[in-house]
């Protein structure tokens, strides 16, 4: 959050091998689709294999590999794919994937976020490079999905704690966009060391 420069009414959700709003990993979905099923080669290639449909088709995913996570803590659940139809194709399946990562994101931010009125969700992570999945998020959550250009920013925000650690920075100093330059050179300076 410290990375994005998070501010009250803001969220930050890292898409990378899963969500770390979720404490999870959603990103095992994908993974599953590549190595266990073969739907796809590489993970990039599930944006331009869900964008070839509109929707999903009425087929709906939930990746509970090893349970049900927050907000819902059942250990107990398991994965599950469901309305396939004779008509139902690997894209289907791979844009219900994308859609049942953003649903565990907007059930996360909904248990959090018990004020209604604006709410922005900064997003950070590899996975965040996928256009369609970033706007299946907004969509879904009816809110502003906000992207950095440097989409590693929990690398960034650690440097941050770092600093505040080292009192190298007052705690009343906060990083402003202006300031990732000077931030990502001392932290590539603290990786060289």
């Amino acid at each position: 959050m410290l990375g994005q420069a998070c501010k009250k009414g803001e969220a930050k959700s890292t898409y990378d091998t899963g969500p770390f709003i979720l404490l999870t990993t959603t990103g095992a979905a994908v993974q599953w689709l590549r190595d266990s099923l073969g739907i796809i080669k590489s993970a990039s290639e599930i944006e331009d294999l869900a964008a070839m449909v509109e929707t999903t088709g009425g087929v709906y995913f939930v990746p509970a590999f090893n349970g049900l996570f927050a907000p819902w803590l059942r250990e107990d659940a398991r994965g599950v794919c469901i309305g396939i139809t004779r008509f139902t194709n690997k894209s289907h399946i791979a844009r219900a994937v994308l859609e049942s990562m953003c649903f565990q994101v907007k059930d996360v931010l909904d248990s959090l976020n018990n004020e209604k009125g604006e709410f922005f969700l900064r997003v950070d992570g590899a996975a965040t490079a996928n256009n369609l999945l970033m706007h299946i998020q907004a969509d879904l959550m009816g809110t502003p999905v906000v992207r950095p250009v440097d989409i590693e920013t929990t690398a960034l925000g650690t440097a941050y704690v770092l600093y505040f650690f080292l009192k190298m920075l007052e705690e009343t100093d906060v990083p402003t966009k202006e300031d990732n330059i000077v931030y990502k050179e001392i932290l590539k300076n603290l990786c060289e060391a």
